[in-house]
Order: structure tokens, then sequence, then C-alpha cells
């Protein structure tokens, strides 16, 4: 099962602290492409079990989480992922159009790959 979504907003980082340091060339890759506070970036869960954001790949995920917020018009997801190799990070993503559509699909994906 694959769904893609546009995400109204994007943050990820690296995680956990005790991982390598990401090279300055990669942060501004994250920083100019994947995190934003306007716009979208499209997200697709894949049916390999992993995520991509804004084309790129992010795999062996762990600690997911999704919800929908008490008063907010929004659903998030939430997950630890190894990306571009060595590299591992925490991500934040924000749905807002068709976002109880979107978190149903998001829950669907997550119990068929038992994440």
């Amino acid at each position: 099962m694959e769904c893609s979504f546009a995400a109204s907003r994007v943050f990820v980082h690296r995680w956990p602290h005790d991982t390598p340091e990401w090279p300055a060339s990669f942060r501004e890759t994250v920083d100019g492409r994947i995190n934003t506070r306007s716009g979208t970036r499209r997200v697709v869960l894949t049916e390999r079990g992993g995520v991509s954001i804004a084309g790129h790949e992010f795999d062996s995920l762990k600690n997911v989480g999704i919800s929908v917020p008490f008063f907010k018009d929004e659903c998030r997801m939430m997950f630890e992922a190894r990306c571009c190799g060595d590299m591992y990070a925490h991500a934040h993503v924000y749905a807002s159009e068709n976002h109880l559509e979107v978190f149903n699909r998001m829950a669907e994906w997550k119990a068929a790959h038992g994440l």
C-alpha cells in the first residue's frame, strides 16, 4: 500500500544526538528542500515501508506516531529513520488539506507495515 499527500509543514533534524553529524551540504539540502513552514512538500508513504519527502528517501523507520491534535485541522506524523546511507533523522510531517482522510491513510499504511 502506497499513499501520498501534500504536507503543509515539514521539519527534519538529526536524531539521535549520538549519531554522526550531518555534513554542512546535507544540512543545507534538508533546510532548503525538505524543511518548510510555508508552501507544501510531497510526501509518499511507500509500499516497502519507507517515506519519501520531496524526493528524499527515509528508511528503517521506528517510533512512528500519528495523531490528530485537539482543536487543530491537521494531522501529524513523526518518525525516526535513516536517510542517505548512514545519516539518521527525526521527522515531523503535518498535513492540513483533507487531514482526516490523510490520517486514515497514514493509519492504514502504518498498520500494514507493522510500524
